[in-house]
Formats: C-alpha cells, structure tokens, sequence
C-alpha cells in the first residue's frame, strides 16, 4: 500500500490516458456456429449428416500457393478474432499442426498465435489452455523462432489469465538469460501474477522496480493490488485501494469494481459483493453484463451456486447479453460447472414469442456439452428438459450432430445408442461422419466399430452400399487394411459377397485405378448398379485416357448385368464422346476400330444420344455419322429441342462511328448516329460539324437528335438559348415524342445556377404535364440529375421551392435521399434553428429519411440548444434505434469538441459497437485532417462492446502518417501491446511502407502480402463445378414467347418495370430469356432497360436467370453489372461476390462507380472484399482490371485507400484505365482528381495518357468558363511537348474558342513529334482500350 502512495507520481494522469490504454476483455459477439440442419426430422435426415460427412475434411481453408500456409491460416482466425473477439480449439489446432510442419512462422504470427491461448480460447479450460501454450513456446525454440519482449509479455498474459503457479523470479531470470529487456508490460504482468498468488511483498518489490525506472503506473497496477489484498485475506486493505486511487489522481472505473466484486465472490461473501455493484452504480460506472457475468462464474467456479440468482436480479434490466451468457456458459461447461452453466442459460431472455415445432434455442449449449464429453445420461437429462420447457424441440439426435462438428465420433454414437432405446430413427447415413473421422485419425476399430453399431442400429438396409464403397472401404484401405481382409470383413457386419466386391470395385475406379478395376470385375461377382459407375467415370471424361480399357470395363459390366438399357446407354455414349474427341484431334485413326468393337459386343446408345453426337462431330467423315447412326438401340427414341439466340445489334464508339462515315459519306443513318454519339459525350466540334452538314443536306432532324442536341448545349455548352431552342424545335415538331427528360433536367440546372429558379421550375412543370408517364417512371439513372439541380440554387427558399417541383411533378419519390440532402444543405446554411427542427422531424417522420443527419446535430451542438438537439434525438431514435442513433452523437459532440459528452454516451448500458458507422467517421476525421478528433474518437470507444480495436488503432496510425507525425504512429503499437492485442499484417505493411517512404527505419517484422484463403474440399477426386441450368420451365418459355413482343412496346412506352412488376418471379425470368431469343432485332437500349429495371427492383434471381442465355459480348458484360448492381440494391452482394470468386472472368465488368458507391454507403464493409477479389486476380491471372475500377473509385472519392493501393500493388498504375474516371471528373467539376491523374501519367512518361488526361482537364475549365486556369493548362501541355492531334479535337476547338472569347492568346501548340506513340483519335474508348 505504501509503495503504492510513494508512487503517485508516476501515475497515469488524464492527458496520458491515450498513450497507456487498459487492458479490457474483448465481449464475445457470435452466438453460435451455423449447422446445416438443426434437427434429423424424417424429411431432411437423410442430407444433414451425409452433408456433414462430405464436408468434415474440409474445415481448413487452402493457402494461396505464394505463401506460407501457415500465414494464410492466421490470417483468417485473426480476422475472426477481431469480429467476434474469440476463437475456438478446432481454429488453432490446424495452425499449429501446420506451423509443425513447416517450421517457420513470421514474428507478427508467433506473437498473435500465442496470445489466443489465454481467455480468447473460451471453449477449453485454464489447465488445457496452458498445456497448448506451453506446447507452443517449445516450438518456437525449436524451431528458433525470435522471441522478443512482447512474445515474453504474451506468455505472461497467457499464464496469468489461465492461473498458472509459476516463479516470476525465474521467468525474468529467462528473459535475462536471452537478452531479453523487460517493458512495463512486463512488470505490470509480474505484479498482476504475485497478487494472483497472494504475494503483497513481492508485488511491492515490482513496483518499487517500477519506480526507481521511472515507469508510469495505471490502473491495471491498483486492480490487481486489490486481488492480491483479497487473497492474502486481507479484504480490508483491497476496499482501501480505491481511496489510494483517487489519491492519486486516478478514478476507479468499473474494472476496479469488478475486481473487487469477483475478489469477493471466491471468498463467498455476497453482500459485500451487492455492494461494490452497487457502489459501481452509484459512481456512474455500472458495471456491464460482461463483468456480471464474470462474478457469476467467479461465484460458480469456488463452489457458491447458491448465490447465482442474486447475482442475475442486475442482469434484469432489459440490457442485451447474450453473448457474454454463451462466452460464460462455455467456460462452465469446459470446467465442470454443468448445472450453473445451464442456470444462467435459462435466465437468458428468450425471445417473447417460441412456436414450439420451430423452438431451437440453446443449441450452443448443447454443442459445448458434447465438446466437453458430459456424461450421457446428464446431457439426456438436459435435452428432455429444454423440451419440457419449449425452448428446443431438439431431440438427443441433434447432440449426435454437434458431437461430429466437434470430431467427437465414438461420443456421437454412444448417442445412436441411446436414440435406438428412444425409438427415434437411426438411418444409415447417420454414420458416415463417425467413418470419415475414424478415416483421417486412421483408426481401423473404429471404422469397424461403426460398420457394426450400423448393422445393428439401422432402420433399414437403405444406403448400405453407399456407405461401404463411399467411407468405409477408403477408410479401411487408408488405415493399410488389405484387400482380402476387407472383403472378408465386411461380410461380417450384413453385406453380401456380391455387394461387398461392386463396393471396393467403385473404390477402384474412384481412385484412379481403372486397369486394376478391370482385373477386379474378371474375378469377382457383382451387383451392377450403372448410376454409380456412371458417377464414377465422369472424372475419367476430363483426361486423355485410352479408349480401349474404357470400353473394355463396359463391355464387361454388360456381360455382368442382366439389364443394359437408359442409364447403361447413356454412360456408353458419354465415353464414345470422349473416344471421338480425341479421334479428331489424330485424324479418326482408330474410328473404325471403336465401332467395330462396339459392334462386337452390341454395345447401343439412345437415339437423343447419337442426335447430339451427330451435331458435336457434324464436321466428321461420313462413314463415322454412318456408323454412328447404326449404334442406335431399337427400342429408344429420342429428340432435341434447342432455342438458339436470334442476331443482336450492337453499339459503336464514336471513334468507329466516325470511320463508319467516312467510308459511307452519303449514309445519313450513320450519321445521325455519329451526331447521337457526338452529343451524348461531350463532342462539342464533332457534333457541331455533323449537324451542319445534315442541315445543308436538308435533313430533318429526328426527335432522339433534336434531344441530344438540347442536352449537349445545356450540359457542356452551358447556352440556356440554344439548349431552349432544341427542346421547343421538338416539342412543336414531334408532340408525341417523350424521351428528352435528360434535357430537360440539365437545362433546369443551368437555369437555376444563372439565377432564373422560376423559368427552370416552368421548364420542369411543363415537361411534367406533357408526359406524366415518363415522369412517373423515375427510370434516370443518375440521383445527381436532381439533386444538382437543387444544390444549384441561391438559397433555402428557392432550394424549397425546386424540391418541391420535383416531388410534385413525380419526378424522384419524396424520401429521395440526394434531393433532400442538397435541401438540408441549404437549409442548415441558412441558420433558421425553428425551421431546419421543423422540416427534418418532417422528413423523419413522413419519409423516413434523415437528410444531413450529422450536419443537423452539429449544428444544435454548437449553438449550445439542448431542447432541440434531443427532439432531433427522439425522432431519430423513432426511425434508427438508440443505439445508432449514439454512434452519431459520440462522433458528433467529439467535432464538436464535446469530449466529456461523448463519453457520458459510451457509459450507456448495452451499447455495441456498430463498425460501419465507426470507420465512416474515422474517415471522415482523417480526410479532414482532424487529428485530435480522431485520437478522443479511438480513446472514448476503446472499452466498447464488440469493438474492433485493431480497425480503430489502424485508423489511428492512418490519422498520424497523414499528418507524417510517424512518432506518434509508431507510438500506437506499443497501445497494442498494453491492450494485448496484435496489429494485423496490413497495419504493419501499412505503417512499415510509410516508414520507408519517410526515411525511417523500420524495427519491426512486416509481413508479406497475403491473398485471402480460399475454401477448398478434400476428397478422393476433385469435382468440377457443373454450370447451372436455367430453371424456367419449357411451358413458361412457351408462353414468354408470346408476351415477349408486348415488352417491346411497353420499352417504348416507358413501363417496363409496371410489366415487370405485374409478373411472378418464374414468369418474369421466362419473359426475359424469351426476349434475349427473338428473332426480330432489338436496340441495345431495350434489352439494357430490361436489365436497368429489374436491377433497381433488386430482382436478383431473374438477372441470374438471364444470364444463363446466349448472349453478346456486349450484352453479358452490362447484364453483369446489373448483376452486382441488384445484389447491392437487394442486399445480397456476399452471393454475388461468392459467385465472382468462383467463376473469375470478366469480373470487372461487375463493378461500375455506381454501384460500388451504393455498396460504400450501405456496407463498406465489403468493399475490402471487392479489394481482396481483385488483389486475388492480379496475383493469380496478371488480370488488372476489378483492382482499376476499384482504385479509380477511390480516387473519384478522395479517398487515400487509392494511394495506397498503388503502393501495395506494384505497377498498378501502368494498368489503370482512367477513361471513366475522367469522363465522370469532368462532370462533377473535379479538377483535383484530374491533376491528380496527370501528374501520375507524366510520371510513367505515357504521352497517350498524358494527352488524354489534358483533354478531359481542358473540358473541364471550358465546362467552368474559367478562361484564366485554361491558360494555363494550354501552356503545361505545350511545355511537355503534347502535339496538338493528341488532344481530343473538341477539347481543343472548345479552348480555342473560350480563349478568343475572353482575349486570351491561342498557345503554340506543339507538332506532332515522330516517335509518339498518341493519335489524333485518342478518346475515352481509346484510352480504356489501351
């Protein structure tokens, strides 16, 4: 105690509390593990466990072949420890079984590896836990591994948690005697183990060590002063500590009452552990379910259940804490403690409506009973009560499953045992787990141990053979188990001899061993069953394997079996593909020699069989289609019916547009498409020069131009007049005509940004009454249409008055969230506190939207308005939830300075941490370089529940490296060690890259980049992954057909998505494969707006089911973007994005800025993923293009994630394509982003490029006006030597003309040089092409 008050100084003072942050239990966020099925009812028993048995091999994820698999490992389970803050045996033990085997892991891994062995691992108990650490600290000296001062720190944090008795005397002597110098970690663990022993006099020393080292002390130091009082049994020095901790300066926090607490539940003193919770209280600092739970096992643990329901009366105040109940209920169970685990599961809330048929509450709890191994009869005991009280339907079968996951065979058939008593159903396929488990420990007893409970316990003889020659005989064979003692053996648990011989025949040809299945069949009797043989030859069709055995193992079979036809026949003509394939390739040499031989053992095929064989070897010689003809049996029949694609047109560039003209001068169809095209993208000088050559010719101009040309001079022109006079021009003209709504959109807003809102609000009404329908579709792709147009205006009132023009008028719906924040915008700016309360409770309530939510909370913080800041928070709360809704008002109040509010929040009982909302404002801050925000952000979340610290304290490092402070970057990993954490591999790389970017050394171990693991399944032959067939019936593809033309006038009219909406989910993908088939042409438009529309309504399963049609190029690669576009809108992009790591081709043509920027803002969790896929391809195929649009993204977005991917992936910046990225800079008036791609052009020395970048740079200023900065681009491009017939024509015409225009002088554009590598056609196709 006295060394304790002498050391005050050094205590931790309240400016120091970022850089020693608390060592804190990580709460446990996963329920449970997800089982295939939960219960083997008579409908689903039979695939519950044959799934499992199939996959029980499969557990480990397959490394990439680059890396260490050992890395790749960790890599996933430290993923998983970040989200769900524990791990579990099955997840380490392959780690270690691997590092084993390899002999070498990185420093990083060894570190984090160990320090899962303490309470993270919650599923073994203290004793198991020390066993395996202890087992892996020898292997790191054997394998010599480096140990530093934080593996030694681990260690101890390792004993401490798991109670180990040991010397700290001689643990510090061991570090000495390998040059090891102790940290303050080191000593706060030391003092943490002597009061763990009761030791007060050798803690004292430790901490008198501490002091004379000028070490500062914190929290950590008094809590465990307190457990040591209490196990000296001096209780009444421990309650004192806490007077000794405000004396120095420190607040006891709700840790320090914990410890005191759980100190005072192993003595079984109740009351004075009532009182410490409720002194936590009282202080404000309750204590959380977590740390209740921690004095209930304290309590359970030393023997003192009667005192459990006192404890869980605090746990009733209606805060969640389930989780913490299962991470509790886990440890119990590992150490004995059955009845008060399955107490405190009762006490956990159940939700408020259980149907009983469906109950299947607590399966967790049952898993960790069959973990442990708990005697039968006690776990039967419990299933029968869960059912009694109707919160598991369960039966004792379930546990069998759980006893599988948990490698536990001979276990999960003592319960076969008992479901036999029962009378519930034990069926054959119950027991392959138990043989694929007894297969990989090699244990021959008890693969016959099974085959005999199988035997006996069946139900019925279903599946025998399949069990036999699937598992039993590869696992007997696996254990070295010789031929003829299997075949002897398993005679003796009910298979017949014939049996017996077809099963380890199957073996054979499953393992690739024809010739010797071959021998077998000519020595051995058989029950021929042709669908498993036909099974097993399918991966003999994917080699070049000799005709002859093929036929010759046919042959026999046939002359074994007293029926060959419909599956027999079918199996001999897929091996006859296979034969005539490789025939031509060697010019049919041996055709004649097959037949022959077919026809000597009447060997036939179906007639549907010799029809498609017909087709596929349509080029061969007659006398082969001849003969093959004559192989059909006489008693089939067959047919084909194949629907073949109709032709499809296709889009030109504008660059082959124009070539198209030049060859045809005179055809005026191409164009008026070249004019289209010309408009659409900005080609101000083409379009101009094609325009007046039409007019001369007298042309009339269509509707679609009369359009185009509006939308060119609204859009890129900024000419109000000439952009009015085209829209006129067309409605006088051509009254009917709808689609111009672009036009009409780009010209408001250029109206309005000119000060003329009533003429643009005039503009939009009009259109709107003169076609509703058009409006009503709300089919424009682009949100910023609208929202431009209100973000252009003057004020709040005229801002008002154009958003309800469009919401009137039917132009987006009323909760249109781009519309209303460009509204919200202007009003937070116009500062009017009664109004922006008023309209925002209205657009919360009405709409259900909370427009500029952070910028409206800001706003009442500052003005210090406390009654209106909480009416914003109740409404919110209406719409979010509390606890959301606090994760705005934490990162709120720290912008707004309000540190000591944002912490007050953080006390909230229940609170979780919401990940996503947490790294948008860690972003956020580190954007806007508000470093100290960023630092109260990491610090007052540190002990929040679920939190992934390695993801705040990432950021952190990310705050510092912007600001190159790399102290105080390199400061943060040293928190790490304080919070027994381990940064991942890319806080490493990260901080390391930048390090060396800086000049700085690096002191620690960086590890190579690792690419995510894939799973991979194990098994006697790899499967190919069969391509889906579509599901659309031939009657519903009938019927399509005929309502296929409709749809096309319906495009027309503008309702596809009314006729897409009136049909079911089957109907609407029959309609729209119907459509893709027809024979009459179809405009691109069409097909996309088919495509467009079912994207926007989610309809995920019909673009999948489109997708299996015959396609153009050009249509498969937009239906894929629709694709992933739907997945996003649907919420189901993980399907999606399994689907693009399976498949990987063409994957980039998924992903499109809009898309991707949906899925940032509803989970930017996944962008990571879209990440990995990419980093994947490049790694694996040299395919850039996923990683490009994926970094054009982020640097359309600002965000600094795109510089460093350019320095993670080397030479990423020679394969970006930039031509979206410039196209969608220049309309956002995003100057910065194409400096930014200019500069790293030059850099790579690309004069195409370059010229390309410059084109897009000048249209920019021209869009703008802004004469001055054109001027000065223009004099860049001449001082890099661009020629002038690199520069987009247009660019050029259009910067001429601004020049002349504003009396600027016209630059001395450079000539042509003769070894550039740039063309005067170089435009966006161009660029994205090279």
């Amino acid at each position: 105690m006295a060394a304790l008050m002498r050391c005050a100084r050094f205590c931790v003072t309240t400016g120091q509390i970022p850089k020693l942050l608390r060592v804190v239990s990580t709460g446990s966020s996963q329920t449970s593990v997800n089982l295939p099925f939960q219960h083997p009812s008579a409908a689903i028993q039979r695939s519950w466990l044959s799934t499992l048995a199939e996959g029980v091999e499969a557990e480990e994820p397959a490394p990439s072949t680059s890396t260490p698999k050992v890395e790749a490992l960790m890599i996933t389970v430290e993923r998983y420890m970040r989200q769900f803050g524990r791990v579990s045996r099955k997840q380490l033990d392959p780690i270690v079984s691997t590092f084993d085997k390899e002999g070498t892991i990185s420093l990083s891994s060894s570190l984090s590896l160990l320090r899962l062995h303490g309470t993270a691992l919650f599923d073994e108990p203290p004793a198991s836990r020390l066993k395996l650490a202890q087992a892996l600290w020898e292997k790191y000296k054997k394998y010599d591994i480096p140990l530093e001062v934080g593996h030694y720190n681990a260690l101890l944090g390792v004993y401490n948690q798991n109670k180990m008795d040991y010397s700290p005397t001689e643990f510090l002597a061991d570090m000495e005697a390998n040059g090891v110098t102790p940290n303050r970690v080191t000593y706060q663990r030391l003092i943490a183990r002597f009061c763990n022993m009761g030791d007060i006099q050798g803690a004292t020393q430790v901490l008198e060590h501490m002091k004379k080292a000028a070490l500062p002390i914190n929290d950590q130091v008094f809590n465990s002063f307190i457990t040591g009082h209490l196990r000296s049994n001096d209780p009444e020095s421990a309650q004192s500590i806490v007077e000794v901790m405000r004396q120095t300066g420190l607040e006891p926090t709700n840790t320090t009452y914990m410890t005191l607490a759980i100190g005072f539940a192993e003595r079984g003193e109740i009351e004075e552990v009532k009182k410490y919770i409720n002194q936590a209280e009282i202080e404000n600092v309750p204590l959380r379910p977590g740390q209740l739970l921690e004095v209930y096992a304290a309590l359970a643990m030393n023997g003192h259940n009667q005192y459990l329901k006192e404890i869980m009366t605090y746990l009733q105040n209606g805060t969640p804490y389930n989780q913490d109940a299962i991470r509790i209920c886990n440890q119990l169970i590992a150490v004995g403690c059955d009845d008060a685990a399955y107490q405190l599961f009762l006490e956990m809330p159940k939700p408020t409506r259980i149907e009983a048929e469906q109950a299947t509450l607590g399966r967790f709890f049952l898993r960790a009973l069959a973990r442990h191994q708990r005697p039968v009869e006690k776990v039967v005991e419990f299933v029968k009560d869960m059912q009694a009280r109707e919160v598991n339907k369960d039966n004792i079968s379930a546990v069998a499953q759980l006893a599988y996951l948990e490698n536990q065979p001979a276990y999960a058939l003592s319960f076969m045992e008992k479901m036999k008593a029962e009378g519930l159903p034990v069926r054959a396929h119950f027991f392959w787990p138990a043989l694929c488990q007894f297969k990989e420990a090699k244990n021959k007893e008890g693969i016959y141990d099974t085959l005999e409970k199988m035997n006996r316990l069946a139900d019925s003889r279903d599946d025998f053979n399949q069990t036999l020659h699937t598992y039993a005989i590869p696992g007997l064979a696996a254990t070295g188990e010789s031929e003829a003692d299997i075949l002897s053996k398993v005679q003796n648990y009910g298979f017949q001899e014939k049996e017996a011989n077809f099963a380890y025949f199957l073996y054979l040809l499953d393992t690739n061993k024809l010739e010797k299945a071959i021998d077998f069949l000519k020595d051995h009797e058989v029950n021929v069953a042709m669908a498993a043989v036909r099974a097993c030859l399918m991966s003999y069709m994917r080699r070049d394997v000799d005709w002859k055995p093929m036929f010759q193992l046919l042959a026999q079979l046939k002359s074994k079996s007293t029926v060959w036809r419909g599956t027999a026949l079918e199996t001999t003509a897929m091996v006859l593909k296979r034969a005539l394939m490789l025939q031509r390739k060697d010019g049919w040499a041996d055709a004649n020699e097959i037949f022959a031989f077919l026809e000597a053992n009447d060997m036939r095929i179906l007639r549907r069989n010799q029809q498609e064989l017909a087709e596929y070897f349509s080029g061969a010689p007659d006398d082969v289609l001849q003969k093959l003809n004559g192989l059909v049996s006489s008693d089939t029949a067959g047919d084909t019916d194949r629907g073949l694609a109709g032709p499809m047109s296709f889009d030109l560039s504008l660059e082959e547009l124009k070539a198209l003209v030049r060859q045809n001068p005179n055809n005026k169809g191409a164009q008026k498409r070249l004019l289209l095209k010309a408009c659409g993208v900005g080609d101000v000088e083409e379009a101009e020069k094609v325009k007046s050559t039409l007019e001369a010719e007298g042309f009339v101009f269509p509707p679609q131009v009369l359009g185009q040309l509006a939308y060119m001079y609204a859009m890129f022109v900024k000419d109000v007049e000439k952009a009015q006079h085209f829209i006129q021009e067309l409605e006088t003209t051509f009254p009917e005509h709808k689609n111009y709504q672009a036009a009409v959109l780009k010209l408001a807003a250029l109206q309005v940004s000119q000060g003329q809102t009533d003429a643009a609000v005039d503009a939009l009404k009009r259109y709107a009454d003169r076609h509703k329908d058009i409006v009503e579709k709300q089919s424009i792709p682009k949100p910023q249409y609208f929202s431009d147009i209100v973000s252009a205006a003057a004020d709040a009132d005229a801002a008002k008055k154009l958003m309800d023009t469009l919401f009137e008028c039917g132009y987006v719906p009323r909760d249109s969230i781009p519309v209303l924040d460009s509204y919200m915008d202007k009003l937070v700016d116009s500062g009017d506190s009664d109004r922006i309360l008023a309209e925002f409770e209205e657009f919360v309530k009405t709409q259900r939207r909370s427009p500029k939510v952070d910028k409206v909370l800001q706003f009442f913080i500052n003005k210090e308005d406390p009654d209106r800041l909480q009416k914003v928070v109740d409404v919110l709360t209406e719409l979010y939830g509390l606890m959301n809704v606090f994760h705005h008002l934490i990162a709120d109040f720290i912008e707004c300075g309000h540190i000591k509010k944002a912490r007050k929040i953080m006390e909230t009982p229940g609170l979780r941490a919401n990940m996503q909302r947490l790294n948008y404002y860690c972003q956020s801050f580190i954007e806007r370089n508000m470093i100290k925000e960023l630092e109260a952000l990491a610090e007052v979340t540190k002990e929040m529940f679920g939190i992934d610290r390695d993801n705040m304290l990432f950021h952190l490092i990310r705050g510092y490296v912007n600001q190159k402070d790399f102290e105080r970057a390199k400061d943060v990993l040293v928190q790490y060690e304080e919070e027994m954490l381990a940064p991942s591999a890319r806080t490493l790389r990260f901080l390391a890259r930048n390090l060396e970017t800086a000049g700085l050394p690096v002191s620690f171990e960086v590890p190579d980049y690792q690419p995510p693991v894939q799973m991979e399944e194990k098994g006697p032959a790899t499967k190919r992954k069969e391509t889906p067939k579509s599901t659309v019936s031939q009657a519903a593809a009938t019927a399509a057909f005929s309502q296929a033309g409709q749809l096309k006038d319906s495009i027309e009219k503008g309702e596809v998505e009314k006729v897409l909406a009136d049909l079911q989910g089957s109907e609407k993908g029959a309609l729209a494969a119907a459509v893709t088939q027809l024979k009459r042409p179809w405009p691109i438009e069409a097909l996309e707006s088919i495509f467009e529309s079912l994207a926007k309504q989610g309809d995920l399963d019909t673009l999948k089911e489109l997708s299996m049609n015959r396609l153009p190029v050009f249509l498969r690669n937009s239906l894929k973007a629709n694709i992933f576009a739907a997945a996003v809108n649907s919420g189901r992009t993980e399907e999606v994005l399994d689907d693009i790591e399976t498949v990987k081709t063409n994957t980039g043509k998924y992903f499109t800025f809009s898309s991707l920027d949906t899925l940032h803002s509803k989970t930017p969790e996944l962008m990571d993923r879209v990440e990995s896929i990419g980093k994947n391809l490049i790694s694996e195929k040299n395919y850039t293009e996923p990683l490009s649009v994926l970094w054009c993204y982020y640097k359309y977005r600002n965000s600094p994630r795109a510089e460093e991917l350019m320095n993670e992936i080397p030479g990423l910046d020679k394969s970006v394509l930039v031509g979206a990225l410039c196209d969608v800079a220049v309309e956002e008036k995003k100057a910065d982003v194409l400096e930014s791609l200019l500069k790293m052009k030059k850099d790579l020395d690309e004069k195409q490029g370059t010229a390309f970048v410059y084109s897009s740079l000048l249209q920019l200023h021209v869009n703008q006006g802004d004469a001055d900065a054109l001027e000065k681009t223009c004099e860049s491009i001449v001082k890099d030597g661009i020629a002038r017939a690199s520069i987009r024509k247009s660019s050029v015409k259009a910067a001429e003309n601004l020049l002349t225009e504003k009396n600027k002088p016209l630059p001395a554009w450079a000539e042509e040089s003769s070894d550039s590598d740039s063309s005067s056609s170089s435009d966006e196709e161009k660029e994205s092409k090279r």
